[in-house]
């Protein structure tokens, strides 16, 4: 007999329910059920690999060395606190970012936008220290975002809604406006420096140095390094008068000459045609440095830069630097011709002449109804662009070249005006005598503070041994080393400089004027114009007047040589001022 059962909310009898196998599991059964169902169906997440990117702009930044490792500290607790992976850390020093043409920065997007996806997250301190421009970091963040990769900041928070895009687009346009108020500022004040003659900071070229000023030592001038400038010296004169062997040597030639000698840069590396050409070049060797020399006009920038010069003393007189700037555009050949090419010309002045605006006196003929030809020296510049800039005196070759001839025998080659000069070019070499004992003392005393450095240096690593390794001490070491190879090149190259100086008698005088004097009447114009050029070095011709400049030392020089000749001290291969260089095979001498 069965038995109902009634139910506890409507109290209606019911049958019972049919017997059956099953039990229904218990509470712990079906808990334990359930985690291995879950154990099964749910696989584990996938690793989250992020990298950190830390940068600072400023040189104080980097060297207190404060701001990086407190942006890479913060970074790993961050990556740490969501249980980040991170892979690698890269630091940015000392550099802006306006600009992402950063190396570490590149490395980091190079490894961002691969197609493998090795990270999702760049943890970055604030979007400033990711970009500081509107359009990189909208272009960047879009490509990363495409790429799976998140900008993750760690003092601001934006949300992935219009508002997050607004707040983030906000916070790089004020990021990009303090970059350009920040860039409005330093050149302001940059400029107002430069007007006060003060340096405005890079490296200054070989020769010169920065020096605290007297009245206020936090600001600082361009002044001489006297151990430098016996090279600067030497590498001018060998670019214009050449080696007293031949004509003025060429970027090459010096180059050679100076790494076959062993003279070094600054930095202690050879010299190279870049480095050369652009000290050849710089207006700062005749005292002229100029800031903001290539300015432009800036977007965004309410004043336009200003060019400012700033005095600085000079070691090439301002004659013999527009001098070489003249014989370099000579040489090149797009601008010009060459020293060999003005030797051989048929022109006595060519090289020589020059018109009153600068420009070279060039060959212009023209043939009379006799069919009898008129050469004319002529300005260059007018026959190539007209008498808009200048008027283009004209004038009779065999005129020119008689007064010039003339003019030197009469005003230079005579005698007792030939002693007048030479006295005074004495005078100037005893002055420079003097300078050079000066120069020489304040290396020496350099040499002799560097040579003690460096034996106590020495002397510290030999009685410790722990110190040998110390790389600190060893830094010290190699700067002193450094500083003592300098000092003695200095003084070497100083002291090759003094060049045991001839006697000018009255009779070396007297037979020099003779024999130049001769060959200026010369009929046969080649040797005319080899004897010439010995004396002058640039004749300026205007519609009025004729203008002939020499160099004294060249004319000292000579009066020597020739008297040496006469006397066979010495060969006559350093009479000319310009020499042939001759090939060795005899088919291209013919």
């Amino acid at each position: 007999m069965t038995t109902k059962r009634r139910s506890k909310k409507s109290g209606v009898l019911r049958e019972p329910l049919p017997k059956t196998g099953f039990r229904r599991a218990s509470v712990d059964e079906r808990r334990k059920r359930l985690e291995a169902d879950t154990a099964v169906s749910i696989s584990p997440a996938k690793e989250t690999v992020a990298v950190i990117y830390c940068r600072v702009s400023d040189s104080k930044s980097v060297k207190s060395d404060l701001s990086i490792p407190d942006q890479e500290k913060q970074g790993l607790a961050k990556a740490a606190e969501n249980g980040w992976t991170v892979a690698n850390v890269y630091k940015e020093l000392g550099v802006s970012a306006k600009t992402d043409q950063r190396p570490q920065f590149q490395k980091m997007l190079m490894l961002a936008l691969s197609e493998q996806r090795p990270i999702q997250k760049i943890i970055v301190h604030s979007i400033s220290r990711f970009a500081r421009s509107v359009a990189d970091y909208n272009s960047l963040t879009n490509q990363l975002y495409i790429n799976g990769v998140e900008i993750v900041s760690l003092t601001q928070h934006f949300s992935n809604d219009t508002g997050g895009f607004i707040a983030e687009t906000t916070s790089a346009v004020f990021d990009e406006y303090h970059i350009h108020r920040t860039s409005t500022d330093v050149i302001r004040v940059m400029t107002s420096m430069a007007k006060d003659g003060y340096a405005v900071g890079g490296v200054q070229p070989l020769g010169y140095k920065l020096e605290p000023d007297s009245i206020n030592p936090r600001r600082k001038r361009v002044v001489i390094n006297e151990l430098e400038r016996p090279l600067v010296e030497r590498i001018f004169r060998l670019a214009l008068y050449g080696d007293g062997d031949g004509p003025p040597m060429g970027t090459k030639a010096i180059i050679n000459k100076l790494n076959r000698e062993g003279e070094l840069t600054r930095s202690g590396s050879r010299f190279s045609s870049n480095l050369l050409h652009t000290m050849l070049t710089n207006p700062i060797y005749m005292g002229r440095k100029i800031y903001n020399e290539n300015a432009v006009a800036k977007r965004w920038s309410p004043v336009p830069p200003e060019r400012v010069e700033i005095p600085v003393p000079a070691i090439i007189p301002q004659e013999e630097f527009d001098e070489l700037q003249a014989l370099l555009r000579s040489k090149n050949p797009r601008k010009g011709v060459g020293k060999a090419r003005v030797l051989s010309s048929p022109m006595l002045l060519a090289g020589l002449a020059y018109c009153k605006c600068g420009a070279a006196m060039t060959l212009r003929t023209g043939t009379g109804k006799l069919g009898t030809v008129y050469r004319y020296y002529h300005c260059g510049r007018v026959s190539r662009q007209g008498f808009q800039d200048c008027s283009g005196p004209c004038i009779p070759q065999a005129q020119l070249d008689e007064v010039v001839a003339e003019a030197v025998i009469s005003q230079v080659l005579q005698e007792d005006r030939l002693a007048t000069i030479l006295n005074v070019m004495r005078e100037k070499i005893s002055s420079a005598a003097l300078q050079r004992e000066g120069q020489a003392i304040a290396i020496r005393k350099e040499l002799e503070l560097s040579e003690r450095a460096f034996r106590n240096l020495m002397t510290v690593i030999a009685s410790t041994e722990a110190l040998a390794s110390e790389p600190l001490l060893l830094k010290k070491l190699a700067e002193t080393e450094q500083d003592l190879t300098r000092n003695r090149n200095a003084l070497k190259l100083l002291l090759s400089q003094v060049q045991p100086q001839t006697e000018i008698t009255s009779e070396r005088i007297k037979f020099f004027s003779q024999l130049v004097t001769q060959r200026l009447r010369d009929p046969n114009k080649v040797k005319m114009k080899a004897y010439l050029m010995s004396v002058v070095a640039k004749v300026e011709v205007g519609e009025r007047y004729i203008k002939i400049v020499g160099r004294l030392a060249d004319l000292q020089k000579y009066v020597a040589d020739e008297a040496n000749i006469a006397t066979g001290e010495t060969d006559g291969s350093t009479v000319r001022r310009y020499k042939r260089n001759w090939c060795t095979r005899q088919d291209s001498n013919l």
